[in-house]
């Protein structure tokens, strides 16, 4: 579905395969691990879930305003409700790819270049 189309703006399924089908594209070419070219591989069974308003409060620490979170041991994937090149989403699905090894970014904008694909698939 990357086909050079107007993004969307709003969430529908044809929507999260725009902007999932983008960052599954650009992460083949991180070089981190050796997962990242097999994203699609990775992302697959994971469930989405928009919340109604941009961020929302994290149910990790009930206290830390986010854009989105991650829980890869649930396959689980939540973001505030923005367009969905603008959220949280291609970056959550980089943490779904690495399985959340790497939840403080450490290493993504050193060697792999994760930073730069999540960049690229947003745009």
């Amino acid at each position: 579905m990357v086909d050079g189309s107007e993004p969307p703006e709003t969430w529908n399924c044809d929507a999260i395969q725009y902007a999932e089908d983008r960052a599954v594209n650009e992460f083949k070419f991180v070089k981190n691990n050796g997962v990242f070219p097999a994203a699609c591989f990775y992302v697959n069974g994971y469930r989405l879930w928009v919340y109604p308003t941009e961020t929302f409060i994290s149910t990790w620490d009930g206290k830390s305003t986010r854009a989105g979170e991650t829980y890869c041991g649930t396959k689980r994937i939540f973001v505030g409700n923005r367009p969905p090149l603008e959220s949280a989403f291609s970056h959550e699905l980089a943490h779904a790819v690495e399985d959340c090894r790497d939840p403080d970014h450490e290493y993504w904008g050193a060697d792999g270049g994760i930073n730069e694909a999540i960049e690229r698939a947003r745009h």
